[in-house]
């Protein structure tokens, strides 16, 4: 359980960092959302490998990166940022001994994070 925990915490301060960084690019910039994505991607291409995560930081970047493409329509404050993190970090935690490789499931994570919010503020509202 313990060695689960910690995966999960350096998926979500992953996610978070892809998220925010390509969200800002995208939002505070204006550069296109693919290129925001990519610059972020690529930064976190240069992050360390450690034995227990392996690549998995690097891989929860770019996710957090897919996420971070919304638009500020979509993601509107801090608390939803939090939560689209909190449930991409959740889903890439159960998936990881599923969906081998990364072809679509990085794309996949990003977008079901983002549609749980999307379906969470549809059912408050």
């Amino acid at each position: 359980m313990k060695d689960i925990s910690v995966f999960f915490t350096v998926k979500f301060m992953a996610f978070s960092v892809g998220l925010i960084s390509c969200f800002l690019l995208h939002q505070t910039f204006s550069l296109p959302s693919v290129l925001s994505a990519a610059i972020i991607g690529f930064a976190g291409s240069f992050i360390p490998k450690y034995q227990f995560v392996n690549s998995h930081p690097r891989t929860a970047v770019y996710a957090g990166a897919f996420a971070g493409m919304c638009t500020s329509e979509v993601i509107q404050n801090v608390n939803e940022l939090l939560f689209v993190s909190a449930m991409g970090a959740l889903l890439y935690t159960a998936m990881r001994q599923h969906l081998n490789g990364v072809g679509g499931k990085l794309g996949a994570i990003a977008f079901s994070a983002v549609a749980l919010l999307l379906l969470l503020k549809g059912v408050v509202s």
